[in-house]
Order: structure tokens, then C-alpha cells, then sequence
């Protein structure tokens, strides 16, 4: 009999940010992992990755896309990522006497978390990992639902669906390979004025039965 390992796949296309990739990482230790994850693992900061990943903005440019940060907020969030090496200034420009920054995320890998990393988190960083991913992605669903109320349109671009899917336990690495590179084809930091971006959440979670838990 051939034996199957049943996974529970969910898509949610509206926003991954934390995406938990199966490879080893030897870099860093503990102590550069909690800070690290200090750093990221805040719902408005999350969000501020996701929009700068791949893309040139100000600050008066991710206001208009994350509306529901205040401005303090966002400078100060800004300034936390840029210090903690997560986004960095590419440009800068005088308006009005005053200097603008235009800021970018270069090393989204920074803002990402592998299995060894997750391994070595305890318990409660591991919830609390888990906690702000949904927390981004509730943010981005409230802020879909508001633009939705006057362009109900918006609404066919949305969507998010939990599928099972079973596959042999010989095959799950072929199935990591296939998906990273479907992300890799999306994935184009050049994309032009005609691309509309998108937001695509994957959690992957293994079927355990109760013996697991006793």
C-alpha cells in the first residue's frame, strides 16, 4: 500500500509577508533571532515590509496604501526598519525645504523566518510568529472590505480557501521545489507600471491525529 502524508494547503491571496521556508539557515544565534524577531513581528511594521518588498516608495506613498497607520506611527516604524537593517533610503529629494527619503526593502530575507530558525524559537515566540502573520492579514482583509464598499469590483481579486492535499512522504520535497518556483516566476522586483501587485499567503500545516497530543 502506498502511504500518503495528507497536508492542509490554504491560499489566501491577500498578503504573506512571513513566509516559512523549508530550508536550513546557519546564520545568526538566539540572541540575533529574538532581536530580529522583536523587530518584524509587529501587525503595522509586517505591513510596511510587504509594500516596500521590491518596490521605491515615500513615506507619503506607503500612507496611501496603509491608511490605517498614523503618520507618528509610520516615521517611527520606518525609522526602527531602517535602523534594524530590514529597509534602507535609496533616494532622497527636497520638498518644500524638506528633505524626503524614498525608501526600499532589498533583503525581504531579513523579515523571513526558515524552519531552523522556527526550530530554535521557543513556544511563545512561535505563537507570537504565528499571531502577527494573522494579524497582517486581517489588516489587509479590513482594508480590502473598506475599498470594496465603493469598488465592489475589488472583491472578484480577493479570495482565500483551505484545500486538502495529499502527497507521499518521497514526494514533499519535489512539492517545496514546485512552489518555490512558482513563487520565484511572480516574484519580479521590475515589475512596470502595468503589473498589479498581489499579496499571496501560504500556511501549510501537517494532518496529526490525537495520539500526537496525548
Amino acid at each position: 500500500m502506498t502511504t500518503c502524508c495528507r497536508i492542509v494547503l490554504t491560499f489566501i491571496n491577500i498578503d504573506n509577508i512571513i513566509f516559512i521556508d523549508m530550508k536550513t539557515n546557519d546564520e545568526g544565534n538566539k540572541q540575533e533571532q529574538k532581536s530580529r524577531a522583536d523587530l518584524v513581528l509587529h501587525p503595522d511594521r509586517l505591513q510596511i515590509i510587504g509594500v516596500l518588498t521590491g518596490k521605491k516608495l515615500t513615506p507619503g506613498q506607503i500612507a496611501q496604501r496603509l491608511s490605517g497607520i498614523s503618520q507618528a506611527g509610520l516615521y517611527r516604524h520606518l525609522k526602527r526598519l531602517e535602523e534594524g537593517g530590514i529597509i534602507e533610503v535609496v533616494e532622497t529629494h527636497q520638498v518644500r525645504g524638506t528633505l524626503e527619503k524614498v525608501y526600499t526593502c532589498t533583503s525581504p530575507d531579513k523579515a523571513h523566518f526558515s524552519e531552523e530558525d522556527v526550530r530554535g524559537m521557543s513556544p511563545e515566540m512561535q505563537h507570537n510568529l504565528f499571531t502577527a502573520f494573522m494579524g497582517t492579514l486581517y489588516s489587509q482583509f479590513l482594508r480590502v472590505q473598506r475599498v470594496a464598499r465603493k469598488t465592489p469590483d475589488v472583491l472578484g481579486k480577493m479570495g482565500y480557501q483551505s484545500l486538502p492535499v495529499d502527497i507521499k512522504p518521497e514526494e514533499f520535497p519535489r512539492f517545496q521545489r514546485d512552489l518555490a518556483a512558482l513563487f520565484e516566476q511572480y516574484s519580479n522586483t521590475d515589475a512596470d507600471s502595468a503589473s498589479e501587485r498581489y499579496y499571496l499567503s501560504l500556511t501549510l500545516f501537517p494532518e496529526v491525529s490525537n495520539e500526537y497530543e496525548s
